[in-house]
């Protein structure tokens, strides 16, 4: 896939992710273009001394409010991207790549293998691709968006009340489609 597939994935994410946001019931804490505190945290943790945007020796919500666009497109590109560029539809890699900002890349990726009925290892190898290439592209995408929507109610189930104020925009974005 090339780079334009990949910024027209980012735009796409950019259209359910925004400015800086701090809301109380986010437990990802600060975030800015999507990017949380919580991210951030767990990346300088395992040595991705980028993360720290304002170079002060910690991660905190001054270095969300830092980031600016061409940045927070590396950090997709590198975190996000890379995981999901080899799905062999460039729709569906975008879709993917815009769940996985909002659930992690593994339980994104591992709800895709289930939709398409293989092993749920959270990684796309052959196994993934052929069987995407071996079936009906419109029937993927119906029962991943189905798969995403299960999982919102599941954690909003789970965790009420503290995520019900997310689920009508979760199901909003599990339902809109990229073009």
């Amino acid at each position: 896939m090339t780079d334009s597939v990949f910024l027209r994935a980012f735009n796409f994410m950019l259209e359910n992710e925004g400015g800086f946001v701090d809301d109380p019931n986010d437990s990802g804490g600060a975030t800015h273009y999507g990017i949380s505190e919580k991210f951030l945290k767990a990346c300088y943790k395992r040595g991705s001394m980028w993360a720290d945007i304002n170079k002060d020796g910690k991660i905190d919500e001054k270095d969300i409010i830092k980031i600016n666009k061409k940045q927070a497109q590396k950090i997709y590109e590198v975190e996000f991207w890379s995981k999901v560029k080899d799905i062999p539809n460039d729709l569906l890699a975008i879709k993917v790549f815009d769940a996985s900002v909002n659930i992690g890349s593994r339980e994104a990726i591992k709800r895709l293998q289930k939709v398409i009925g293989v092993k749920q290892d959270g990684i796309i190898g052959k196994q993934t691709i052929e069987a995407i290439k071996n079936m009906n592209i419109n029937q993927i995408f119906n029962d991943y968006i189905e798969s995403l929507k299960c999982y919102y109610y599941k954690i909003c189930f789970w965790y009420k009340p503290k995520f019900d104020c997310f689920l009508k925009g979760w199901i909003n974005r599990a339902e809109r489609l990229p073009k």
